[in-house]
């Protein structure tokens, strides 16, 4: 994932064309850009995105928000290079560089509910590991672009995150965690990695926070716990909730699936008190689809539809 750059110029303006070239020489593959060459200003694509000058740079980050529109050369740079960023990651680096010390970045992968093969296919846990080498490999490259010198090694576990954290980090200078929470929303973690991390850990902790701009809930009800600035949160984000009954979020959200009841009329499992996890057949039959089978279909609606782009025109070109 990497953010995209739409960039509106004049091809015949020879400080616009040198522009064009030395912004996609220092974004390399930081970031995609797309460019729309114009030749009047006044084309369709151009009315439609309310173009007036060139150039002009709309700036998308990784999840596809637009977060800068600007015509000034160095404020689309900056612009660019902070969508491309991943706070947690860049934290970490830069503070490995600042007290001279090694960065040691750990995937934990918790794959037990993944292997009982009644409720997985024997390819999850393969695939789960691909995709988890995959996200150790970019969090390198991205580190080695930021800071070439920096001692960086890699390990992938496949085990409970706190667990894996807390045996990695005993020997830590300090600790470095990423949240997804939003202002008040981080106070809903509740037994998330970070707070179970907060309670244990013996070293420094650093939970760098990010943003959330559309929010997921599958089988869990944590509008009825949250904080109020949590719930204006939810209220202000597109919210989809996936669970059998009108819960306090499914109230908040913009789209209830009504699913069958995990462990009743669907497969699934829970976990103990100690952590272990226990299987579970179901035993009444529903007339609604499981969590499972409503999160494919929403997957395979979203690879379904095209990327988002200017309309298209005969120069438009990719970058």
């Amino acid at each position: 994932e990497k953010p995209t750059l739409f960039l509106f110029y004049k091809p015949s303006s020879t400080m616009e064309r040198s522009f064009v070239t030395a912004l996609q020489k220092d974004l390399g593959s930081k970031a995609g850009v797309q460019l729309v060459p114009l030749k009047s200003g006044t084309e369709p694509v151009a009315k439609q995105y309310e173009v007036t000058e060139t150039p002009t740079a709309l700036v998308y980050d990784r999840r596809g928000r637009l977060v800068a529109r600007n015509s000034d050369a160095e404020q689309i740079r900056a612009a660019a290079r902070k969508a491309a960023g991943v706070p947690r990651i860049d934290w970490a680096a830069d503070e490995a560089v600042r007290r001279n010390r090694p960065l040691h970045i750990v995937h934990a992968v918790d794959s037990s509910p993944y292997r009982a093969p009644l409720f997985a296919p024997p390819e999850t846990i393969e695939r789960l590991t691909r995709l988890s080498h995959r996200v150790l490999d970019e969090a390198r490259e991205r580190v080695r672009q930021r800071h070439p010198e920096l001692q960086t090694t890699t390990l992938l576990v496949a085990e409970y995150a706190p667990k894996a954290l807390m045996r990695e980090s005993e020997k830590a200078y300090e600790l470095v965690l990423g949240s997804r929470g939003h202002g008040g929303f981080s106070s809903m973690l509740l037994g998330s990695t970070s707070l179970r991390m907060a309670a244990r850990t013996t070293v420094p902790l650093v939970i760098v926070r990010g943003d959330t701009d559309a929010t997921l809930v599958v089988g869990a009800d944590p509008g009825a716990t949250m904080p109020k600035p949590a719930i204006e949160h939810l209220k202000r984000t597109p919210t989809i909730v996936l669970d059998p009954k009108v819960t306090h979020t499914s109230r908040l959200s913009r789209v209830h699936f009504t699913t069958a009841a995990t462990g009743i009329s669907a497969p699934g499992t829970a976990y103990r008190m100690d952590e272990v996890p226990l299987p579970l057949r179901p035993a009444l039959k529903s007339p609604y689809l499981t969590d499972e089978e409503v999160l494919k279909r929403i997957v395979a609606a979203v690879r379904k539809k095209p990327g988002w782009y200017p309309e298209s025109h005969k120069e438009t070109q990719i970058a």
